[in-house]
This record gives C-alpha cells, sequence and structure tokens, in this order.
C-alpha cells in the first residue's frame, strides 16, 4: 500500500474531509449553479423549442461527464507511476553509492599496496 493510500484511509477515518475534497465540492457547487444560470433563458422559449433544447443540453453535459472520470484515472495512474519512480530512484541511488565506495575502498587498497611494495 502506497503512502498517498494511507493517507486517503486515514482521512476518510478520521471524518473530516481534505482540502481536495472541499475544493472539489465547491467546484462541483460553481459549475452547477454556472450550468443552471447558462439554462436559464432556455425557460423563456416555447414548450416544443425548450424541450429539444433542454434535451441536448442534457445529453451534452452526460456526455462530457465521461471525460473528467476518465482524466481523473489517468492522474491517479500517473501520480502512481510518479510513486514507483521515486521507490525506483531510491534503490538506483543507494547502489550508486555501494558501488562508489567499493571502488575508493579497492582504489585504497591498491595504494597501500603500491606503497607496501615500494617500501620493500
Amino acid at each position: 500500500m502506497s503512502k498517498r493510500e494511507k493517507t486517503i484511509r486515514e482521512l476518510k477515518r478520521s471524518g473530516e474531509p481534505s482540502v481536495a475534497e472541499a475544493a472539489a465540492e465547491v467546484v462541483g457547487s460553481l459549475t452547477r449553479l454556472g450550468l443552471t444560470l447558462a439554462t436559464l433563458p432556455a425557460t423563456w422559449l416555447p414548450a416544443d423549442l425548450r424541450e429539444d433544447v433542454l434535451d441536448l443540453t442534457r445529453n451534452a453535459v452526460e456526455a462530457s461527464a465521461h471525460f473528467p472520470r476518465a482524466i481523473a484515472h489517468a492522474l491517479e495512474e500517473f501520480a502512481e507511476d510518479i510513486e514507483e519512480l521515486e521507490r525506483k530512484a531510491a534503490r538506483r541511488e543507494d547502489l550508486g553509492a555501494r558501488r562508489r565506495a567499493r571502488r575508493r575502498a579497492k582504489a585504497a587498497a591498491e595504494e597501500e599496496a603500491e606503497e607496501t611494495e615500494q617500501e620493500a
């Protein structure tokens, strides 16, 4: 389980909404208000035309609702990929540090061997 998933679970247990959740609620409310205001002029149209316009609007909104879900899913996967890259990078750094330490130790041993040969 990733650190991000643990944090999300802890926040859900605490009952407190996260900043991201609160921001999402505000954006959702503002979006609904904006869409309601945008469809208000349709109420002044004749009944047949009003029904057609509202049906088209409803269909467009339902179709566009799929895009944020797809984007959110892609962003979650991207965040997981970044976490994996961070873990791999940390392992690479550890491996590199070990290799450098071995090289230094080998060089020091070779230097010491040369000094011992020169003294003899």
